[in-house]
């Protein structure tokens, strides 16, 4: 039951449930820059750790890395970790806040089942992936 739960909020995007582990965000008044760290508490629940780590380079965008690592038995069993970089830029009226858009690549290392044909045994064994891709979200 873990699994198909795990499964569902991946699908979902996890980081759009993310909540924010920093109290108030300090905006560098030279630079205009800020740091943020969330952690997604979904992911503790089900036996998993998700942490991101976002980079503001101005009002617009912002650089980031989510990292995914797994202590439960069951969820080990079918993904071991990710690590995604993204780059994102906002469209709202607060500074890196709002709707954005976002590129990212995102390393991992899955089980893949192959069935060497429906009589016979499957062989399971972990592949390491690399994704590209695009994405749209919103935060506060």
């Amino acid at each position: 039951m873990k699994k198909l739960i795990f499964a569902c909020l991946l699908l979902i995007g996890g980081t759009s449930f993310a909540q924010d582990m920093a109290n108030e965000q300090e905006v560098d008044v030279e630079t205009g820059t800020v740091w943020e760290i969330k952690g997604n508490a979904f992911y503790l629940v089900l036996g998993a750790i998700e942490v991101s780590v976002e980079h503001s380079l101005n009002s617009e965008s912002a650089i980031g890395v989510s990292g995914f690592l797994p202590f439960d038995k069951e969820v080990k069993e079918s993904i071991e970790y990710y690590v995604a970089p993204y780059y994102r830029l906002y469209f709202g009226e607060k500074y890196t806040a709002g709707f954005f858009l976002e590129g990212f690549a995102m390393l991992n290392s899955t089980e893949r089942t192959q069935f060497e044909s429906i009589f016979e045994e499957r062989e399971d064994e972990f592949v390491t992936d690399l994704a590209i891709g695009i994405g749209l979200g919103g935060n506060g």
